[in-house]
């Protein structure tokens, strides 16, 4: 019996010499053929490549665009891999970052010089670091992800360098100025929010999901149980971008209890009693107008920037009395496993690189006192 020819739609697989796997479908252009390495994937690929025919989303060769694919994975691949806020920030860098600047580039025609050009031109209009490490890591993943479904012989990101992380601008306030803040925060609408951010290190997340069952005024004690999270999600309808979450802490180092200071405790009770909302165990201690969630970016407009005008202090962010708190604890000779404790780092040892600049301070202090001790006026001589 002659061998039956493959009707469109039908593949196969085909083990190769070096081991690895040949995918085969027939489509109304011809035979295509794609690669795995091992016969589960394979067998995978060759599922997804006949629903992608039967859909229409399988292109001709060499007819895929860059932003056709990036658009397809996300919306196929990423989305299955990741929390919803993942996906509304890598659809977000897509969208306003990456598929502008693309333009109609073929995917198998994207090289390093393209991924190059992107990157460039994002410095060249201002956009951060942080936000082209960002997008860079995005194509490195979209396009690692055409390889794998054997678009492309290789990732072209792989001989671009990803740019480099600047060091963070975060500034500590300094005693004179907590002093001016405090005093401007005095019988304001926010003051125990402040106060709180500033004496504990909380993020500001947690100190807005922050809920009544969870702080202990008897004892001196919250608890972070819970994070509020924001994301902005353009693939929604205006008026629905902005969306809001809660959700437990990421790690177990940042589900903690802290306790804090008596000044804390007398401004969160009458806080408590001031509140228009009966402060029950789920309530949340701190609310925006009506009632509603706090968002960083109202709070921030409408409070915090006039805060600090009305002290006198240079712009900052609100992450700053974080900063603030951590600089505070170093230099009052608080362990830095205590400090790191407090601020819910994943280890001391992260903590102690992202505040390198005061240990490297205090050990200048540490050797000009040791010297002093142990020298003594023999280092004045000569």
């Amino acid at each position: 019996m002659g061998k039956r020819s493959r009707n469109q739609g039908e593949g196969s697989i085909r083990k190769r010499a070096n081991g690895g796997y040949e995918i085969r479908l027939r489509t109304a252009s011809g035979r295509r053929s794609w690669y795995a390495k091992t016969k589960a994937e394979a067998t995978q690929l060759l599922v997804e490549k006949r629903a992608e025919l039967g859909t229409g989303l399988l292109s001709e060769p060499g007819s895929e665009t860059l932003a056709g694919w990036t658009l397809h994975w996300l919306k196929s691949v990423h989305r299955h891999k990741v929390a919803e806020s993942t996906l509304a920030y890598s659809t977000w860098v897509a969208q306003t970052h990456v598929l502008p600047r693309v333009g109609k580039v073929r995917l198998s025609k994207v090289s390093a010089d393209v991924i190059e050009r992107i990157l460039n031109d994002l410095e060249a209009a201002g956009v951060g670091s942080a936000t082209r490490r960002n997008a860079f890591k995005l194509l490195r993943q979209v396009l690692g992800a055409a390889v794998k479904r054997g678009k492309l012989p290789a990732n072209p990101c792989a001989q671009v360098e990803a740019p480099k992380a600047e060091e963070s601008k975060a500034r500590a306030l300094s005693p004179d100025e907590v002093e001016r803040m405090l005093v401007a925060a005095e019988g304001t609408p926010y003051e125990a929010l402040w106060v709180l951010l500033l004496t504990t290190g909380m993020r500001f997340g947690e100190v807005a999901g922050l809920t009544w069952g969870a702080v202990d005024l008897d004892a001196g004690i919250v608890r972070i149980v819970q994070a509020q999270r924001e994301y902005y999600d353009p693939t929604k309808p205006k008026g629905e971008r902005h969306r809001i979450e809660i959700a437990a802490p990421k790690t177990d180092r940042a589900r903690r209890s802290l306790h804090i200071g008596e000044y804390c405790v007398r401004l969160l009770r009458r806080h408590r009693e001031l509140s228009s909302a009966s402060p029950m165990p789920h309530v949340r201690v701190f609310r925006g107008e009506g009632g509603q969630p706090l968002r960083r970016s109202n709070i921030t407009r409408r409070h915090w920037q006039p805060l600090l005008e009305r002290a006198g202090v240079s712009p900052m962010t609100i992450h700053g009395l974080r900063h603030t708190s951590a600089t505070a604890g170093l230099r009052a000779n608080v362990p830095m496993a205590v400090v790191s404790a407090r601020l819910g780092h994943a280890t001391p040892e992260f903590t102690m690189r992202l505040y390198q600049h005061e240990t490297l301070r205090d050990d200048l202090a540490a050797a000009e006192e040791l010297e002093a001790v142990l020298i003594g006026g023999r280092g004045e001589r000569g």
